[in-house]
């Protein structure tokens, strides 16, 4: 693959849709298992060549020194970790992987476009290639983020490998297995070794060879993935989230004596401790009802760190004031990173100056906030 993915995940952050990077690397990780599924099956049929060479070998030698040769069924058997097992189980067990894996990396494209693009974007829970583009409705159309990431979709939807993949697959889960042949000649060395024809839907996938097919997929996966990383980039500028927020701010007063060096000083003796965001927006009418939160940023050693805070409640600077809060609207998920959603109310003040009264002390995340602490 053509494609930096570190370089758009920094790209994401700076667009603030860095929810989308835990996309990138679910693609990344499937098509390593794809490889891995791939390397593993070119490495069974090799081992299987070598047994009937070794097969063959035996019989012609056997008719050369004794002048006859018993005919035996070839042993493909091996053991894995005290399991037995065959070359053909596992190759059979290995191409169903493949086609599983290449559809994973698929539906993990579809979920890229979907956080990076698409905004609102559709659940999670729904979202897959078909979803946003199938012959049938094509979602990625209503969004003028997604020109050129709508015609590598419709590059991929038409090509042959997509419908072997999305048919093959379809025919995994609901109806049989794939077919497959492995087997010899007994009279010459070459095996063979396919993926059989079948029908899906009134469409005939002929015979392939195994080791064929599994390099295709691998390389057509690959393809989708650089191209669609590649259109996600072109369509990426038009992006524009002006009330998304990757970092909060912090704001405290902290009382110093005269004898004492500001390293020794400790947050927790801080008068108050608030945490805000700062909107550039001063006129109050085209501040919307909502705005979002994560924390994303690029690091200076060039480490990208994403992670969701758990602030519930953020005091909001507009101007020189603050002129209001955020209050989240849904909770964290553990398991999945997402901008939090909060609920803008604007009261001229009134929260800021009742946290002042009470010396609140909102959480601080020493290396996730811009800070700004006056010492008294």
């Amino acid at each position: 693959m053509r494609t930096d993915f570190h370089e758009l995940k920094k790209e994401f952050v700076n667009k603030r849709v860095a929810d989308a990077n835990q996309f990138i690397d679910n693609v990344v990780y499937n098509y390593k298992v794809l490889e891995h599924c791939k390397d593993l099956i070119l490495a069974l049929t090799t081992e299987y060549d070598r047994r009937v060479s070794e097969y063959h070998s035996e019989i012609y030698n056997n008719i050369k020194d004794k002048g006859q040769a018993s005919i035996t069924l070839l042993d493909d058997s091996f053991e894995l970790f005290g399991f037995r097992t065959s070359i053909s189980e596992m190759i059979s067990k290995n191409i169903k992987d493949i086609i599983q894996y290449a559809n994973n990396c698929l539906d993990s494209l579809a979920q890229l476009v979907n956080s990076s693009l698409i905004y609102p974007q559709f659940s999670k829970d729904i979202v897959d290639f078909g979803f946003l583009y199938n012959n049938k409705r094509n979602r990625l159309s209503g969004f003028s983020t997604c020109s050129y990431t709508e015609q590598v979709f419709s590059n991929i939807n038409a090509h042959s490998e997509f419908s072997f993949l999305r048919k093959s697959n379809n025919r995994i889960k609901h109806i049989m297995d794939i077919p497959t042949s492995i087997g010899f000649q007994l009279f010459g060395d070459e095996s063979v070794a396919l993926i059989k024809e079948f029908s899906k839907n009134n469409i005939k996938f002929s015979d392939v060879k195994i080791n064929d097919k599994c390099n295709e997929i691998c390389v057509f996966i690959s393809d989708c993935i650089d191209d669609v990383c590649a259109a996600i980039l072109k369509d990426l500028p038009a992006v524009n989230h002006e009330y998304r927020f990757n970092c909060v701010n912090v704001y405290g007063q902290i009382p110093k004596a005269k004898d004492v060096k500001i390293e020794q000083i400790k947050y927790e003796d801080a008068d108050f401790i608030v945490a805000y965001l700062e909107i550039t927006e001063t006129d109050l009418t085209k501040i919307p009802n909502q705005l979002e939160l994560i924390f994303a940023s690029v690091r200076n050693d060039d480490c990208i760190e994403v992670f969701n805070y758990d602030y519930d409640l953020l005091l909001l600077k507009i101007g020189d004031h603050y002129l209001g809060y955020a209050e989240a609207i849904e909770p964290v998920d553990p398991d999945f990173l997402s901008y939090r959603k909060y609920q803008i109310y604007l009261d001229n003040q009134r929260t800021f100056h009742d946290m002042i009264i009470k010396k609140t002390k909102m959480k601080l995340y020493p290396f996730a906030s811009n800070q700004q602490f006056i010492f008294l």
